[in-house]
């Protein structure tokens, strides 16, 4: 398998790696195999066993395991080199290099959510109901359903690279630093991973994994406090008595 590797994705059965020879592999018993295609792969999502490559010629193409080939789903509507993917139920959200994202469902690109007037989109991420995007200008947007904000106006270095944890969600960027969101404008940072660009984060337990021209790197963060309510009764403290619910706060 070629030394450059653009996109990963992962279905239950194989791993799979979009490469620059134009070709995405899939890994089984210590062996990549080439799939054959589809061509530069710039991004890879996964839904069940069918794989969607987001590639440099503007094109979205899918693959599904258990009939391999890959099948095209059409050009982008600004025909730029696709940057992104990212999964939403039915709809397959995809980010250019020309700064549009639209969502392509039943078989069409259908709607253009984003357009940063040019700035390349490097990243999307759905989660819990929210899509995000990072932008070559260091911004970040959030996308609710009907509006998009710009939830860090005063930007980073280019953001390669979105991920959450379903605490919050994590931005690698061109600085090699990784951010923070916990809502809001509310942006803090993590640390710094090497010294080159993150191209990708990825979270596993505790743990998350970056991966850039200089390498990949673990760290082990420390999730910030979620908050619980745990049931109570007549708890007497003080000569006060509480009835219903203690809220407790605690992280890792």
């Amino acid at each position: 398998m070629p030394s450059t590797i653009n996109s990963l994705g992962a279905t239950s059965s194989h791993v799979y790696a979009g490469c620059g020879d134009g070709n995405v592999y899939y890994y089984n018993s210590g062996t990549w195999t080439s799939t054959s295609g589809p061509g530069v792969a710039n991004a890879l999502a996964v839904d069940g066993t069918m794989v969607y490559a987001g590639c440099a010629n503007g094109h979205l193409y899918n693959y599904l395991e258990n009939d391999p080939g890959w099948m095209d789903d059409g050009q982008s509507p600004d025909s730029a080199a696709l940057n992104a993917l990212a999964l939403s139920g039915t709809s397959v959200f995809v980010a250019t290099q020309n700064g549009h994202v639209y969502r392509y469902v039943d078989s069409s690109f259908t709607d253009t959510l984003l357009d940063t007037g040019g700035t390349a989109v490097y990243s999307l991420l759905e989660d819990a109901g929210t899509l995000y995007a990072g932008a070559s200008n260091g911004r970040v947007y959030s996308y609710n359903g009907s509006a998009w904000t710009d939830i860090y106006p005063f930007g980073f270095s280019p953001v390669r690279a979105l991920a959450s944890n379903g605490v919050a969600v994590y931005a690698g960027c061109d600085d090699g630093y990784v951010y923070r969101y916990m809502g809001g404008t509310d942006w803090q940072q993590s640390g710094k991973a090497g010294v080159s660009p993150i191209r990708a984060l990825t979270w596993t337990g505790t743990s998350l994994y970056t991966g850039s021209d200089s390498g990949s790197y673990r760290a082990t963060l420390t999730v910030p406090p979620s908050v619980t309510s745990i049931a109570a009764t007549s708890i007497t403290t003080g000569g006060a008595t509480l009835n219903g619910n203690v809220t407790a706060t605690g992280g890792e």
